[in-house]
């Protein structure tokens, strides 16, 4: 097999976790952002709230997600993609929320994930996940 394509074969199918995320909260799709999660997945807010498995992952996000996204079109795009090994990869992601009319809200500021992701029956899931935001210059 050509190595080159399979990289970058995964590198798109990481890509698409990736936009599947954006999809899910631009449109608060609670159960589609849930089902992108290892079922013992980690994952810290970025309030800093920590979440053991994918149930409790749901139970929060169940709580926060709805409605959370009036008036904001978040953004995520994949930054760089480090293979820890061929089926676990870190993922930096910059996320960014913009008005409806596609203006840049800066006041809900920036946010830098990174994403732990696992190859799992050939699928690309998130497994330990860290929401945080950019810090203000200054």
């Amino acid at each position: 097999m050509n190595r080159v394509a399979d990289f970058e074969s995964e590198i798109a199918a990481i890509t698409q976790v990736v936009a599947t995320v954006e999809h899910a909260q631009r449109n608060e799709l609670v159960e589609e952002f849930v089902s992108l999660f290892r079922e013992d997945a980690i994952w810290t807010t970025g309030a800093g709230k920590l979440l053991i498995g994918r149930d409790a992952i749901a139970a929060f996000t169940r709580q926060v997600l709805p409605g959370a996204m009036k008036g904001l079109v978040p953004s995520y795009e994949v930054v760089h993609v480090l293979f820890i090994r061929p089926d676990v990869a870190a993922v930096k992601v910059r996320q960014r929320y913009f008005s409806p009319t596609g203006e840049l809200l800066t006041a809900q500021g920036e946010g830098t994930p990174m994403y732990v992701m696992s190859k799992e029956d050939g699928r690309w899931l998130l497994t330990a996940n860290q929401n945080t935001g950019v810090a203000a210059n200054g």
